[in-house]
């Protein structure tokens, strides 16, 4: 808790007005908390953290672990920040523990854990008490480039982050930065969910069509937008399970044309990253905010 303090209070103690030593260091210590509580001396910085191309449309982030700089996917879906075995094997950690996710068919995935782990993105240091340890290699092609690990929006859970995807721009906000960001877009209704053990973090967004529900942001989906066939009702989806091109429209905004499908899924829906790169999103994790607006006129693949 801070307390206003008088400027006098801060004088030197050659002041004409002698204290005595126990009042001194009351009134220094008085100074000291003011200070820090002014927030002068922990205010975060605007920082931004370039995504790369990986394979197709999806992107990496570059990411320094114990003076190592390897390349992570980022995943706004993947609910949990994670590291490779071998990467495990390097920092000389024994993974312990379990912890259990799904993928969205229902596939259970399952995790061990190394503790105290720091990722370093462009200088920022970001101290994971324990850090998933999952073999990324095993869901994808043999032939594809060899990646650390994966940053979700869990990395991020105590900082604002603006994600620009069209231009491969992640930004950590500042307070002014924020309040500057956020006076250009929408509010919308997000849900933040954490998986059955409250380890993981995934951001859901309300969606108006194709069909109400919440929908997965998830930068890692390169198919459509993808909607759970228990929402689509009496709309009965194309046999050959080919997509559709009509309004997808976000709750608070006005609605885009996008292409989606329905299929057998555990969330109501997910958004694709084609359609997420039609918006620039600020995300806010501790305090269950997303801000939205749009970003240029992005064309579907």
């Amino acid at each position: 808790m801070c307390y206003e303090v008088q400027e006098d209070s801060c004088e030197s103690t050659n002041s004409p007005t002698r204290l005595g030593d126990e009042t001194r260091l009351v009134a220094l210590l008085t100074c000291i908390t003011a200070l820090s509580c002014s927030g002068t001396t922990s205010r975060q910085p605007v920082v931004e953290l370039l995504l790369e191309p990986y394979v197709g449309r999806l992107v990496t982030v570059t990411t320094v672990v114990d003076g190592d700089t390897l390349p992570f996917l980022f995943d706004s879906g993947g609910g949990q920040t994670l590291i490779t075995p071998e990467l495990a094997t390097r920092l000389g950690c024994t993974p312990k523990g379990r912890g259990v996710g799904f993928r969205m068919s229902g596939e259970r995935v399952e995790f061990s854990y190394c503790p105290d782990v720091t990722l370093e993105l462009s200088g920022q240091r970001f101290d994971h008490e324990e850090i998933a340890v999952f073999d990324i290699a095993s869901l994808l092609p043999s032939d594809w480039p060899p990646l650390a690990g994966v940053v979700s929006l869990k990395t991020f859970a105590d900082r604002t982050v603006t994600l620009d995807l069209q231009r491969r721009r992640l930004v950590l906000e500042s307070d002014e930065s924020l309040d500057q960001q956020r006076s250009k877009m929408t509010k919308v209704p997000s849900r933040i969910a954490t998986g059955p053990d409250g380890r993981s973090i995934t951001v859901f967004v309300r969606m108006k069509a194709p069909a109400a529900g919440w929908y997965l942001l998830d930068t890692g989906n390169l198919d459509v937008v993808l909607v759970s066939t228990h929402l689509l009702g009496d709309t009965v989806p194309p046999a050959d399970g080919s997509a559709q091109v009509t309004a997808v429209e976000l709750e608070g905004l006005a609605p885009v044309e996008a292409r989606w499908r329905g299929r057998e899924i555990i969330y109501n829906g997910v958004l694709s990253e084609v359609f997420i790169r039609k918006f620039i999103l600020t995300i806010d994790v501790a305090h269950n905010e997303v801000w939205v607006a749009s970003s240029e006129h992005v064309e579907e693949p």
